[in-house]
């Protein structure tokens, strides 16, 4: 035994001390390239102050580092996560494009980069105020001294309200009250005024609240009043419970004026108040405890009317827990969707909810009441079969909370489609093609259509295996049953309710029962909808496709970085409301995906734009003619708040008045406008229908006359661009021509005559005419009847007075003799002389007339 040990430890020494070659299995080689995403910001976002950069990484054998660069400059590098930086926009180029890009590196100098993606920086507020012209409305007659009352709101802060009456800006409000106390009187009686508010923010941008138009009388005797006066209880509000001291607020209003308001406590108790605010303070602790009181009121104005105001209901408690609710509830349309066709029986269905709950909801289509609903679910049945087929309807709701507030959805739009012959749509969700699968595994189907869904039948290789008549539409699948270690193939089939189906691409799993193990693999995640710089408006599906080798534990969605949603069982579906947002704002979509392992993987990030429809049309665009430029009218939508006007399909100006002066033409040129409205978000609505006119030459300057016994010549100043001229006699066209003078003769004598004179442009259309003259012809200047008398010495000679003679010129045997201003002349001669003599008359202009006998 011994001798044994003795080799056994002999040979164990020659093992130890062989240096023989040694055998040494080297580790497979790493050639796989890290994973690297910018999770956040997303491409195509606009980008403002100081942005968190974020960047995802992984790899197999682990990171060497992780690299940023902007506009290919390197900004960031680091070994260790969370591999995030923070960008100063601010420091970069304003209004312009950047692009980053991310670069990772493995230990084993693998490395990867992603695509650049681009981003605008934009530092400069652009968000528009908003606000609401609270006072008068629109069509109001108006008296005396009126307050006219806006409120405002904006991100930021607002600088001012200004404040215009037709088209004057008239005051000034920078801060609460925004309001304008206007004297009427002042103005023209019985005349349309329009009132706007031009709302401005600190940045500089601003909001035209209005056009509203207005009527003033002042005269009270113009005719008998018969208009009641309105007004409401607007304080305590119906249902409300109050307590202590309660000023009770009257709003009323009259097309005159407000002689006296009536408040009724419990029928009993009265008090007339004279003077504006009308109210109350009343002291419910002399009332009884615990208990309704009715609140009534009558109005009545200055010519005798009265108004009886709906009465309010409010319970006096007044112990500490009272609650004063002034949180107005919160309403969203849930069904139909936006834009969605339907057919048949539709549910239009609203969630809403409130700290102290909703007293009923209102359905409104095609802005007319339709039905309420006091009961949750808020439901309204739609028949659309007596609707007109392939029409849209607009829908909206509105919620009464029990303290009388109120608040409205956004309104959508529906189209009805009673004849269905547009195929199912879908996808197999899970599943993914390709995957290893186990035990049992979700088969989940995304499945949509214009109308509805009737079925969604599971195939298993060719075999029918569960059939689906509601959401979700998802079978366990018992992949036990199949055999190991193979491929078998989903197929489905989506079946609407006419019949029409759509039979979706196959997918091919593998069938893996092994046992699990620890898993490294982090799961896959992809936004499947809505995609980046989509336009989306509504209720917008965020729907996300996330996979795993095990399995999903949840799915977190983002909205602008902030926390939206974690979904932990697929279908991973989130309904955003993006009314809650600013029209034509843009918003990034996030996702992160979590396995049951706690693997996590990041989505690219995604933006999208939110833009809800304006369906407001311009009417009755009216041109009218004027001497070099064109005038614009038209009829607006009632929530159109700015107008935008193309002349000859380009864009002119924008303005918020309802009227507009084009000088900026030329006469004789044809020039056709539209004209478009734009909403309070600056939605733009459709163009008007095109209407076409040209301006007109102006009328000549210095038209005169130059009389000539009863012949007149007139002429007058040449006019640019005028072809020719048309000179009116006595409102008769008496001469067309290039020429810009003309004699008219042959007139009568001592007769007045007005001339006008019009330019005509190349086409031969004529402007207006210029202002009047008179122009009056002379006299007629008649020859006088001679006498004489002789003696044996002298010529007696004396003749007849002619009106309008100045003087009068004595001829002698054909010769000029003498100018005389009386009509007596003695001309002595030699005895036994004969002569002949004649006399005419000359007028002041120093008209000669004809010879007397």
């Amino acid at each position: 035994m011994m001798i044994k040990l003795k080799y056994l430890f002999l040979a164990l020494i020659l093992v130890m001390g062989c240096e023989g070659p040694i055998f040494e299995i080297p580790p497979s080689e790493d050639t796989t390239a890290p994973l690297v995403t910018i999770t956040n910001p997303a491409d195509q976002a606009v980008l403002a102050d100081t942005i968190l950069v974020t960047i995802y990484a992984f790899d197999n054998s682990g990171l060497n580092n992780v690299q940023l660069f902007i506009d290919d400059s390197l900004v960031f590098d680091s070994t260790e996560a969370p591999f995030e930086y923070l960008w100063k926009t601010t420091e970069y180029a304003e209004d312009e494009y950047h692009h980053l890009k991310a670069k990772a590196s493995d230990d084993n100098g693998n490395d990867n980069q992603t695509s650049p993606i681009s981003v605008m920086v934009d530092n400069i507020d652009n968000i528009l105020p908003t606000g609401t012209l609270l006072y008068p409305f629109s069509g109001q007659t108006l008296n005396g001294t009126v307050n006219i009352i806006a409120e405002a709101a904006d991100n930021d802060s607002i600088r001012s309200l200004v404040f215009y009456i037709n088209g004057d800006s008239v005051g000034v409000a920078n801060s609460e009250p925004f309001m304008y106390e206007w004297d009427t009187t002042l103005e023209y009686d019985d005349h349309f005024y329009v009132v706007t508010v031009r709302i401005n923010d600190i940045s500089g941008n601003y909001f035209i609240l209005g056009p509203i138009s207005v009527f003033v009388d002042n005269e009270e005797n113009i005719q008998e009043d018969i208009v009641p006066p309105t007004g409401t209880i607007i304080y305590p509000p119906a249902s409300s419970t109050v307590s202590g001291t309660v000023d009770i607020q009257i709003e009323a209003f009259d097309n005159h004026e407000i002689d006296y308001v009536n408040i009724i406590i419990n029928g009993s108790f009265s008090i007339i108040d004279e003077t504006s605010p009308y109210g109350y303070s009343w002291n419910t602790t002399t009332e009884m405890e615990d208990a309704d009181h009715f609140i009534s009121a009558t109005v009545s104005d200055s010519s005798g009317n009265t108004t009886n105001l709906m009465p309010v209901t409010v319970f006096v408690d007044n112990e500490e827990n009272i609650i004063d609710d002034t949180t107005p509830p919160n309403i969203v349309l849930t069904d139909p969707a936006a834009n969605q066709t339907v057919s048949g029986s539709v549910i239009v269905g609203a969630v809403a909810n409130d700290d102290q709950g909703i007293a009923h909801v209102e359905f409104f289509q095609n802005s007319g009441s339709v039905g309420t609903d006091d009961i949750e679910p808020y439901e309204y049945t739609w028949d659309t079969s007596q609707e007109t087929d392939d029409s849209e309807h607009i829908w909206y709701a509105k919620a009464v909370d029990n303290s009388g507030l109120t608040a409205q959805t956004q309104s959508i739009a529906v189209y009805v489609d009673n004849n269905d012959n547009v195929s199912p749509n879908g996808f197999i969700a899970q599943p993914y093609a390709g995957q290893s699968v186990s035990d049992t595994v979700e088969i989940l189907v995304s499945a949509s259509d214009n109308v509805g869904i009737a079925s969604v039948e599971i195939f298993i290789d060719g075999s029918s295996i569960a059939t689906l008549s509601d959401e979700p539409y998802s079978y366990l699948w018992n992949t036990m049953d199949y055999a190991e270690d193979n491929e078998h193939f989903i197929s489905v089939r989506i079946t609407d309710p006419a019949g029409n189906f759509i039979n979706l691409q196959p997918i091919a799993v593998t069938v893996n029962n092994d046992p699990s193990y620890n898993d490294t693999t982090p799961p896959v995640i992809a936004i499947l909808t809505p995609l980046s710089g989509m336009e989306v408006s509504d209720s917008t599906q965020i729907h996300i496709f996330a996979e795993d080798n095990i399995g999903i534990g949840s799915v977190s969605i983002f909205i602008d970085d902030e926390p939206a949603i974690a979904i932990s069982d697929s279908p991973y579906i989130h309904l955003w409301n993006t009314y809650e947002y600013a029209n034509d704002s843009q918003h990034i979509i996030g996702a992160t995906a979590t396995d049951l392992y706690d693997n996590q993987t990041s989505a690219q990030s995604i933006i999208v734009y939110v833009n809800n429809l304006y369906l407001g049309i311009i009417e009755n665009l009216t041109v009218t003619q004027a001497v070099g430029e064109l005038y614009l009218n038209w009829e607006a939508p009632f929530d159109a708040n700015a107008f935008r006007i193309y002349r000859d399909d380009e864009f002119l100006v924008e303005t918020d008045i309802v009227s507009y002066t084009d000088t900026m033409v030329s006469p004789a040129t044809i020039h056709c406008y539209e004209v478009s409205a734009v909403n309070s978000v600056q939605i733009e609505g459709s163009l008007s229908s095109s209407v076409c006119e040209k301006s007109l030459l102006p009328p000549p300057d210095n038209l005169a006359g130059t009389v000539n016994q009863n012949s007149i010549t007139l002429d007058w100043a040449v006019v640019t661009g005028a072809e020719q001229y048309k000179l009116y006699r006595n409102g008769v066209d008496i001469y067309i021509g290039a020429n810009p003078t003309h004699a008219d003769t042959g007139l009568t004598y001592g007769s007045t005559y007005n001339y006008t004179v019009a330019s005509m442009d190349i086409t031969g259309d004529e402007g207006p005419q210029s202002d009047p003259i008179s122009v009056t012809t002379h006299d007629q200047v008649t020859a006088p009847t001679l006498s004489l008398v002789t003696d044996s010495t002298s010529f007696n000679l004396n003749w007849t007075t002619v009106g309008p003679a100045n003087s009068y010129r004595l001829y002698k045997d054909t010769s000029f003799l003498i100018e005389l201003q009386n009509t007596l002349y003695t001309d002595t001669v030699d005895s036994g002389i004969t002569s002949c003599y004649t006399v005419s008359a000359v007028d002041a202009y120093d008209t000669e007339g004809p010879y007397s006998n």
